[in-house]
């Protein structure tokens, strides 16, 4: 009999904006950047393992959520000790994830703001239907979000 596996479509993800950071530094650091140029807080929190057809990749994941636009932040690393989150974008480091982010008053502002970070190189928004594990990334998440986040 053929192995079966469930794994129901997303219902709708159209409010997350995802963006692919370019940066070739440490978790840790990357996080530091942030919440120095943009005032933000992001904070480590237990690893993210994505369960792609392959094999599951266990990422670093640091979260954030802006009180003021209502919008939840996360940062996932692509390349990791148990392999690469998204292989067909393997010059990516980092993965920008904003729920929510039609809430924000200036988009460009925002990524204008990131591209100027000292270490970053690029910073491209994604299309989450485009990028092969963008679906797993987000499921995963999603997932992974029922554990209590940090205020």
């Amino acid at each position: 009999m053929p192995k079966r596996s469930f794994r129901p479509d997303p219902l709708d993800y159209t409010d997350v904006a995802f963006f692919s950071i370019v940066g070739q530094m440490p978790d840790y650091k990357m996080a530091h950047k942030l919440n120095r140029a943009m005032g933000m807080k992001f904070r480590k929190v237990s690893d993210l393992p994505v369960y792609t057809k392959d094999s599951p990749v266990i990422c670093s994941l640091y979260y954030f959520y802006d009180e003021i636009f209502r919008i939840k932040y996360f940062i996932i690393k692509n390349k990791n000790e148990s392999g690469i989150l998204a292989p067909g974008i393997k010059n990516v480091d980092y993965f920008l994830l904003a729920e929510d982010f039609t809430n924000h008053l200036h988009p460009s502002k925002f990524l204008q703001k990131i591209r100027s970070i000292s270490g970053i190189l690029a910073v491209l928004k994604v299309d989450v239907n485009i990028l092969k594990e963008g679906k797993y990334i987000l499921e995963d998440l999603e997932l992974h979000r029922i554990e209590p986040m940090p205020q």
